[in-house]
């Protein structure tokens, strides 16, 4: 790991306004890389804006011309409807444990263990979480461990032990590290 350190320089989490937006900009970045990611959430932000009721009031065709795909625009609906309801409580996530949280956010459709993980590291900024599901993750830690090949999701698990209780720390080199 401490090649990575070298090689990464210092990580950060830049924060996040609100825990929805958090979520939201997850939800976007599902399986696309980071530029395309970042270039959609950007759009979402200027046209539409990133609060529940904003997505809620956003028409199809303006979430299109974001780039949002159908799917993940009913993802994004769907947890915003879940938020305003309180069916979601995002700010009540503080008081439970991981598992509890990931078992929570994935009663929601659209948010799957990725998700999930990636908002316990990025949003609540918890100390001790590896994100088993991200591919890049998992190809810097292939990497890392000299397999020749992306780790896979219990090879990583296997391997993060070794950084307990300050998972989240590798996780964020790693994810700096995935290119």
């Amino acid at each position: 790991m401490g090649r990575v350190i070298d090689r990464v320089g210092s990580v950060g989490v830049s924060p996040s306004p609100t825990r929805f937006e958090a979520l939201a900009r997850i939800v976007l970045g599902q399986q696309l890389s980071e530029s395309a990611a970042t270039a959609i959430v950007a759009r979402v932000e200027r046209d539409i804006g990133l609060a529940p009721e904003a997505i809620l009031a956003a028409s199809d065709e303006a979430m299109r011309t974001a780039g949002v795909s159908g799917r993940k625009s009913e993802y994004l609906r769907g947890i915003a409807k879940a938020v305003l309801s309180e069916e979601l409580n995002l700010d009540a996530l503080d008081t439970l444990d991981d598992d509890e949280v990931v078992k929570r956010l994935m009663r929601v459709r659209g948010v799957g263990r990725w998700t999930a993980q990636t908002f316990l590291l990025f949003a609540l900024r918890r100390p001790d979480v590896v994100v088993l599901d991200d591919v890049g993750i998992r190809t810097a830690a292939g990497r890392l461990l000299g397999l020749g090949r992306p780790a896979s999701a219990s090879e990583l698990a296997q391997a993060a032990e070794l950084w307990r209780p300050h998972r989240s720390a590798a996780t964020l080199y790693l994810y700096r590290d995935r290119s």
